[in-house]
C-alpha cells in the first residue's frame, strides 16, 4: 500500500515526471493509498516548458502498485512501478497520452461510480486494459 510523502512517477505526457502525495481526498482518517484513489499531489520533477509547474497542487489518481490486487476469479496482478495520472483542480485530465497499460478493476471501477464521469476519457487513452 501506499501511503502519505510517497514520490511515484506520472503515467502521461502532461510534463511531470515525479510526484509526491499530500492526502488522500474523500476521507479524513489516514488510510492505506490503493489503486483507484484520488489523491492530492505536488509536482517534484517536471520537464521545461509543459503545462505543469513545479512546486503546485494538483489531482491525481493512482493507475498502477507495485502491491499485489486480488480479482473475483482469485488470481493477482502486480505492477513493477507504481504510476499515477495527473487532473487539473477541475478534475480536467492534464495529457493527451497515457503511457503503458492500466488495469481491468480501474475500467470497472470508473464506470460503476456515478460521481467519476469525469474521469471516462481516461479509459479511451489506454494503450492496454490487464
Amino acid at each position: 500500500m501506499l501511503s502519505v510523502e510517497t514520490k511515484i512517477k506520472v503515467a502521461d505526457n502532461s510534463g511531470a515526471r515525479k510526484v509526491k502525495i499530500l492526502k488522500k481526498l474523500g476521507s479524513s482518517i489516514k488510510k492505506n493509498i490503493k489503486l483507484n484513489s484520488l489523491v492530492s499531489v505536488v509536482i517534484q520533477k517536471v520537464l521545461s516548458k509543459k503545462k505543469v509547474q513545479k512546486k503546485k497542487i494538483y489531482y491525481g489518481l493512482i493507475i498502477s502498485t507495485k502491491y499485489k490486487n486480488a480479482r473475483n476469479d482469485g488470481s493477482f496482478v502486480c505492477f513493477d512501478k507504481n504510476r499515477i495520472v495527473l487532473f487539473s483542480l477541475t478534475h480536467k485530465f492534464l495529457g493527451s497520452r497515457l503511457y503503458g497499460p492500466i488495469c481491468k478493476e480501474l475500467k470497472e471501477h470508473l464506470k460503476l461510480k456515478g460521481s467519476k464521469e469525469r474521469f471516462q476519457k481516461l479509459i479511451s487513452y489506454a494503450n492496454n486494459i490487464i
